[in-house]
């Protein structure tokens, strides 16, 4: 991985992304400082596991995901990551 998992863990935690993670998969980089390239669906996993403590994301479906999106979740692939979205009254 071009980024280490702890190195993008704590961009996300600074960005006050640590729980309920939002974030599309592409073959493309968004040129954010939340878009970051993983390898496999691996390292994708690793990460999501190491900063979301309210999910147990699943590697069956986080491959779906990635072939969803038109990838081969053992290539390389960007993922970008984005802040809840909250509604406002």
């Amino acid at each position: 991985m071009e980024q280490s998992i702890e190195k993008i863990a704590g961009i996300l935690l600074d960005e006050g992304i640590n729980s309920n993670i939002q974030y599309s998969i592409t073959a493309y980089s968004l040129n954010t400082k939340l878009s970051f390239k993983f390898e496999n669906a691996t390292d994708l996993l690793a990460l999501l596991k190491q900063t979301d403590a309210t999910s147990n994301p699943d590697k069956a479906l986080i491959e779906k995901a990635i072939i969803d999106a038109g990838l081969n979740p053992e290539q390389f692939f960007y993922v970008n990551f984005f802040k809840e979205k909250v509604t406002e009254l």
